[in-house]
């Protein structure tokens, strides 16, 4: 969640930063209309989650006003829009490529998306992990620890995988041709075993103007813009 409304102290992460953050700066007025369209945790275990990952497509690249990104996010229940962490993909205005970008935030701090290098063609599994006995967070894109911070004061209970844009112009990643694909959605507790979404875990969401589901699944889905 992208959440330029507010003005909180930037937390400084655990590792250093490997790309610069590039803030909208639209070439014409856009039309406020922040929305999501994908999936959320409704049923998993009632003890905290310490992990969430998918795999995802990258898409290409379409113009957009302010933003459009795709990610997968732990949050705390007490307050979700701002005790949150997730990786994705994202797409500023001026951007002609997507980027892989983390995002955490507190109720008292907030750090800007981060984005981190120009995203690869092809398909990638990220994962957010929280580790609980050192109350550490890290960001894996293709297997890979990006990025990490320290204890951001909250303990993650549940998981979203959303599409989101800023405003009526943006585009949803993925098109009717090619759907943007989160498959493989999974969860892990307090051990080593990642555990897939069972029927009924996962409930489903669109508050978009533009953006669709190609597919609805277990534990996978398809979202795509119907202008693109």
């Amino acid at each position: 969640m992208v959440l330029r409304s507010i003005a909180l102290a930037v937390l400084a992460p655990a590792t250093a930063l490997l790309g610069s953050v590039i803030l909208a700066n639209p070439a014409y007025a856009c039309t406020t209309s922040h929305h999501f369209i994908g999936a959320y945790g409704i049923t998993e275990p009632a003890n905290t989650l310490f992990a969430t990952q998918v795999e995802m497509t990258t898409d290409a690249a379409k113009q957009n006003c302010q933003s459009s990104s795709v990610w997968p996010m732990l949050y705390a229940g007490s307050n979700p829009d701002t005790e949150f962490a997730q990786i994705g993909l994202l797409q500023e205005n001026g951007q002609t490529q997507q980027y892989v970008f983390y995002e955490y935030a507190t109720t008292t701090s907030y750090i800007l998306p981060q984005e981190l290098f120009v995203a690869p063609s092809g398909k990638y599994a990220n994962k957010v992990v929280y580790n609980g006995s050192r109350s550490q967070w890290y960001f894996y894109w293709n297997g890979t620890a990006e990025a990490g911070s320290n204890a951001l004061g909250w303990t993650p209970v549940s998981a979203e995988y959303f599409g989101e844009v800023w405003a009526t112009q943006d585009y949803v990643p993925g098109s009717p041709a090619v759907p943007e694909n989160v498959s493989q959605i999974q969860y892990r507790n307090s051990g080593t075993t990642w555990y897939s979404y069972t029927s009924g875990q996962l409930g489903y969401s669109n508050g978009t103007n533009y953006g669709r589901f190609s597919a609805k699944n277990t534990d996978s889905f398809g979202i795509y813009d119907s202008r693109a």
